[in-house]
């Protein structure tokens, strides 16, 4: 089992909060996020936007029972993935999503070429009877810190981390991650769940290596190579003492969670 260490915080965090998804249509997730983007407020560029997201497919329920090693009570975790978003767009729809899927919209391609970093747009998340749990965490990292590049006085001007990212493999090598993945996934072989050895989920590893590189710890609670959705979670809910400690803001944001995934409840047992 990985070993993940637990905050010191004695209640969840209530800037990260709760909020019911009315609608029930096929937008819904979107008539969701557009809500809770106008709550939250700030610009899109003083802040990183992070989505989480948890399925009900197979690739899902894989990826949400894997993390069940990072909670107290071994539950599957609610959540099988984690996006990066672009600057918001109008329609919200239209939004640019940086991602690493084991189920891309459009296919995997060849991932060696951009270090397995997947771009769609957030409708593709728009369904939530295909993606019933959603969340929303605003870092307090600009979008520019790893999304632009920068002029160095004296010097050319460098790429951003974000194209360092897709173009030297040395950095992580997410197309390994997802291999490995997409073996546990699939059942081939003797495959294992690759969180047990310490290697996160590649969508999460993605966000980590980038926030981590503007200076910010998404998952205090967990090496980084391991990043899951559900350590940003736990971050989002009980990591907030941490960063006041170090005077720096906490991760914000809303969630619903309509999809849970519970043990049964115990045998009765009959008494002779």
């Amino acid at each position: 089992m990985y070993a993940i260490r637990g905050s010191t915080a004695t209640s969840q965090y209530d800037g990260f909060a709760e909020h019911e998804r009315s609608g029930t249509g096929p937008t819904a997730n979107l008539e969701w996020l557009a809500d809770r983007l106008a709550e939250l407020g700030g610009s899109t560029h003083e802040q990183t936007l992070v989505l989480l997201v948890g399925g009900r497919g197979p690739y899902d329920f894989r990826l949400r029972v894997a993390q069940s090693h990072l909670r107290d009570d071994l539950t599957p975790s609610h959540w099988s993935h984690a996006a990066l978003l672009d600057d918001v767009g109008d329609p919200l729809g239209s939004t640019v999503v940086r991602e690493v899927s084991l189920e891309p919209r459009d296919g995997f391609g060849m991932p060696a070429t951009d270090n397995a970093v997947q771009t769609t747009t957030l409708d593709w998340y728009a369904d939530p009877q295909v993606v019933p749990n959603i969340a929303v965490l605003c870092v307090p990292v600009p979008s520019a810190a790893w999304q632009g590049r920068r002029d160095t006085p004296g010097r050319a001007e460098q790429t951003s981390v974000l194209e360092q990212l897709t173009q030297q493999r040395v950095i992580v090598d997410l197309p390994a991650l997802v291999l490995r993945w997409l073996g546990f996934v699939w059942g081939a072989g003797r495959a294992g769940n690759p969180l047990v050895e310490g290697d996160g989920v590649p969508s999460a590893v993605l966000i980590e290596t980038l926030v981590s590189a503007a200076g910010y710890d998404l998952t205090p609670g967990l090496d980084s190579r391991a990043a899951t959705p559900e350590g940003f979670w736990q971050t989002a809910r009980w990591w907030h003492t941490y960063f006041e400690l170090q005077d720096r803001p906490p991760v914000r944001g809303s969630y619903w969670v309509a999809d849970r995934i519970d043990y049964a409840p115990p045998r009765g047992r009959t008494v002779p």
